[in-house]
């Protein structure tokens, strides 16, 4: 756990975020490199897990890439309720 002000290095986005850091061409671009490296051999498989619940799922998509000594680890979570109403 780290210390009391210190920072743990890991950051949670909501797309809001990732939205005003990256354009849509910025992030196509970004996952077109990261999948051009894992073809090479140079990042980590991508792994799914889903997890079924009473009327829909959540699904965790995660993926790791290594940039020197630096990794950087990445998750995206969806839940997919068809039933639900987005009111």
């Amino acid at each position: 756990m780290p210390k009391k002000g210190a920072s743990s290095g890991v950051r949670v986005l909501s797309a809001t975020d990732v939205s005003a850091l990256l354009s849509p061409a910025e992030s196509i671009a970004a996952v077109e490199e990261v999948f051009r490296r894992w073809a090479r051999g140079e990042a980590d498989d991508p792994a799914v897990l889903g997890v079924h619940v009473d009327g829909g799922a959540f699904h965790i998509k995660a993926g790791a890439l290594r940039v020197g000594l630096r990794t950087y680890f990445a998750t995206k979570t969806n839940a997919n309720f068809p039933g639900k109403s987005g009111a």
